[in-house]
């Protein structure tokens, strides 16, 4: 697998993890109420969800772009994280990061 599918990969992987844990808190959640498994349903997985959580959240808010290597959603005190674009140089998620004429037209007008 080349660099750069890598580099995607794992941005895709971490981004659906975000998107999809409400729906994996709950229904895991409820699956081990009904079990009878209240220890962990109260502590234990909580503690665990919030630990592959975190890194899930911050690895996507701070994924650098690998065009302009800054960050791909913040630009000076904005954050934007609903656009799939990166804020500096306007590369889109999953996209290839050789420059075309778009990209740097929305560079200088910037």
């Amino acid at each position: 697998m080349a660099p750069m599918q890598k580099i995607w990969r794992w941005y895709w992987i971490r981004l659906w993890f975000l998107l999809l844990s409400p729906v994996l808190w709950i229904g895991c959640g409820v699956l081990l109420e009904r079990t009878g498994h209240l220890t962990l349903a109260h502590s234990v997985f909580p503690a665990l969800f919030a630990a592959a959580l975190f890194p899930a959240f911050f690895g996507v808010l701070f994924f650098r772009c690998p065009r302009c290597k800054r960050q791909f959603y913040i630009r000076g005190r904005e954050t934007i994280v609903f656009q799939n674009r990166c804020q500096s140089c306007g590369l889109r998620a999953g996209e290839s990061p050789e420059r075309d004429d778009q990209s740097e037209a929305l560079t200088k007008r910037d």
